[in-house]
């Protein structure tokens, strides 16, 4: 609001005159007239050299955020677009540099040097902290430091072209966490990964199935996966996919599968249809994992138990001024360029007009409202331009003097790496609460015992919570739901891997209940995040079915051994005469008594 009243304040002000090369520039180039430079180093402008002259006349007349720098003390010069730049230290008109800027000074210091040097510099997506910035004072910006020299030669300061780039970069941040978390799972816990039509037929090849079962991508496609399965499963399996598809239910089935290096492997598969917001089945994803192991173990014990029984333009914006009947006073630069028309098709006309469907639509309601309570406004929508492109907008409106202040700015590109981002997730929510395994990202804090002494549960699926046994595990620390020394244990195991980078697999015995896990941890890249992935499945019914069967082959091996043993004692100590005589009646074994005799 305060940045809007300084626009009103400055737009009033029409009665100042000024050099040809500070015409226009809307509210800064407005400021820069009635700057008192008579009382600087400077002196009046139209004094200035010809150089400073040409750049400022170039600023001011600039689309993209422009910053100059002149003069020992490096004065401050800025357009109408670097407002959402400098933020709530506008107006920074005339300000040096260092006093300007002084959060940054330190650091951008050797940069202006090496600048004032004759070194041309330019940076990509640079982090900067501004603290004239509310909100998010950390932004991610694209400029470039060019030396201007004055009328002898002489490099006299610096001209700055600048473009924020903080939405892009994180949007772009957002999608490669994800797609890492989703290739993680898929890569860490599951053999093959694949798509089907809405119907359940194979459209789409799937590199993971292939990799699997040996089969060519000819082979695979429509009901050809069939052809991998074992021919003592293929009704089975056949009959559960179809069954699942007609009756629009996830899939849960297990089967033999060929190997590529022969021979058949037990494979559990997991698929889930998605639906579209109308519950139109979109397509099927699926996944397998392999259970071969556990599979072979309790066939092994089923046949054992069988034998044994078990701003204004800035960053882009476009601006508008509207009256209070809603006619187009002003449109900037930016707004015209976005608009791809000519300014004398839109200025004085209704904002209704120009922009034929808003008055009656979302915005038409949101402008009347700011038009008549005074209050800002914001919203985003997508926008059908009259020559037919769609782009979307972020728009917010200020009440200024008995008008409407309007910014907007193109923010396509992050509304589509969002859609990204969210067709992402949503295979990757899809997988991460079908699987009954377990699932956790946990980030380490440095805690009361020193650096890497405790962690957060920063996200977990279902099958991990219940597993656990704690509701709401999300957001807790370890020794807020386990003992110190348990967590100490835990802690342990799992900052090695942090440190390392080395995965594990091992196997972890729950004495208090009685049950075994099987567990894989990972670190999550980069190391920074201080983030690890634990995955685990419960092996509690193979193991007690192992150990029972060592249990009862021990007893029966002892049983066999303490009968052949009573056997020889009755044998040897008999008085009765023994003997063993073969069919010929040949004698071949006989007791001490009948030795005797």
């Amino acid at each position: 609001m305060e940045e809007m009243a300084e626009v009103e304040r400055v737009l009033s002000i029409n009665d100042l005159q000024g050099p040809p090369f500070l015409k226009g520039g809307g509210a800064t180039g407005a400021l820069i007239r009635a700057h008192d430079w008579s009382a600087t180093p400077l002196g009046p402008p139209d004094t200035w050299p010809q150089a400073l002259q040409t750049a400022i006349s170039l600023m001011l007349s600039a689309v993209q955020p422009v910053y100059i720098a002149w003069g020992p003390d490096l004065m401050s010069f800025y357009n109408d677009a670097y407002l959402p730049i400098v933020g709530a230290k506008h107006p920074g008109i005339g300000m040096p540099y260092a006093e300007l800027w002084a959060e940054i000074w330190g650091e951008f210091r050797p940069i202006v040097e090496r600048t004032l040097a004759g070194d041309a510099q330019h940076f990509t997506d640079l982090p900067i902290a501004l603290a004239g910035r509310q909100g998010q004072p950390v932004g991610y910006f694209t400029f470039s430091y060019t030396a201007l020299r004055d009328d002898r030669g002489n490099v006299a300061g610096f001209y700055c072209a600048a473009t924020e780039t903080t939405d892009n970069v994180l949007a772009q941040a957002a999608l490669r966490d994800s797609e890492m978390r989703h290739r993680l799972l898929i890569e860490s816990w599951t053999q093959a990964i694949w798509e089907t039509s809405p119907d359940g037929i194979a459209t789409a090849d799937s590199p993971t199935w292939r990799a699997y079962t040996g089969q060519t991508v000819e082979e695979w496609l429509g009901y050809g996966w069939l052809d991998a399965v074992h021919a003592d499963d293929r009704d089975y399996a056949e009959r559960q996919w179809r069954e699942a598809i007609a009756a629009r239910r996830p899939v849960d089935a297990e089967f033999r599968l060929r190997s590529p290096r022969g021979g058949w492997r037990w494979t559990n598969v997991r698929a889930s249809p998605v639906l579209a917001p109308d519950t139109r089945i979109t397509k099927w994803i699926g996944v397998n994992i392999d259970i071969d192991t556990r599979k072979r173990a309790e066939v092994a014990l089923i046949e054992s138990e069988g034998r044994l029984r078990s701003v204004i333009n800035g960053m882009g914006e476009g601006f508008a001024l509207l009256a209070p009947d809603f006619t187009i006073l002003e449109h900037n630069a930016e707004a015209l360029r976005i608009d791809t028309r000519a300014r004398e098709e839109i200025i004085g006309q209704s904002h209704w007009t120009a922009f034929p469907g808003t008055e009656t639509s979302e915005i038409g309601t949101l402008y009347k409202r700011a038009m008549s309570e005074r209050v800002p406004v914001r919203h985003e929508h997508r926008y059908s331009w009259p020559d037919g492109r769609k782009t979307w907008l972020n728009l917010r409106a200020y009440p200024v003097g008995d008008g409407l202040a309007v910014f907007w700015r193109d923010v396509t590109d992050r509304r589509e790496a969002a859609a990204k981002l969210e067709a992402s997730e949503e295979r990757y929510r899809t997988l991460f609460d079908i699987i009954d395994e377990g699932f956790c990202v946990l980030e380490f804090i440095d805690g009361p015992g020193g650096p890497l002494s405790d962690y957060i549960h920063v996200e977990a699926n279902p099958a991990y919570t219940a597993n656990a046994g704690i509701p709401d595990i999300v957001g807790k620390r370890a020794r807020e739901v386990m003992s110190d020394d348990e967590a100490d244990a835990w802690i342990k195991i799992f900052a090695e891997v942090l440190k390392s980078g080395t995965a594990i697999r091992f196997e972890r015995t729950l004495e208090e209940t009685g049950r075994y896990l099987e567990l894989a941890v990972f670190r999550v890249e980069p190391p920074a995040k201080r983030q690890v992935v634990v995955l685990f499945k419960d092996v509690s019914a193979r193991r007690h079915a192992e150990l029972a069967l060592r249990d009862l082959n021990e007893t029966l091996e002892a049983q066999v051994t303490e009968r052949t043993a009573e056997r020889d004692r009755v044998w040897k100590n008999s008085r009765d005469m023994l003997a063993i005589l073969d069919s010929e009646g040949v004698f071949r074994a006989a007791n001490p008594a009948w030795t005797v005799l």
